[in-house]
């Protein structure tokens, strides 16, 4: 039983790593990631912190953590009424911060 166990370990760890925690709220998807050249004629409505888990037991893929706070930024950025997100920071323990626009 213990030698079950521990070959299943692996499978268990190779699962939850490739595991996306975070879901998109409705209109998510229409918020542009931009860079802060393309948002000169945007209207700035604020900014958002995103944080998510970096680690579970073990290091999270950095693209996995990267993807789950952009979503969330996108997913504030439709609360605040806007369509772009521009990231201000990089990502540093599974936290970054975006500005939020409303572009033409």
């Amino acid at each position: 039983m213990r030698l079950g166990l521990w070959l299943s370990a692996p499978l268990l760890v190779s699962v939850v790593s490739g595991c996306t925690w975070v879901k998109s709220e409705p209109g998510a998807f229409d918020v542009d990631l931009k860079t802060a050249q393309d948002v000169i004629n945007c209207q700035k409505l604020g900014s958002a912190t995103a944080n998510t888990k970096d680690s579970i037991v073990f290091d999270r893929n950095a693209d996995k953590v990267a993807i789950e706070l952009l979503t969330l930024a996108r997913n504030e950025a439709v609360k605040q009424g806007g369509n772009a997100v521009v990231p201000t920071s990089q990502v540093e323990g599974g936290r970054q911060t975006f500005a939020i626009y409303k572009c033409p």
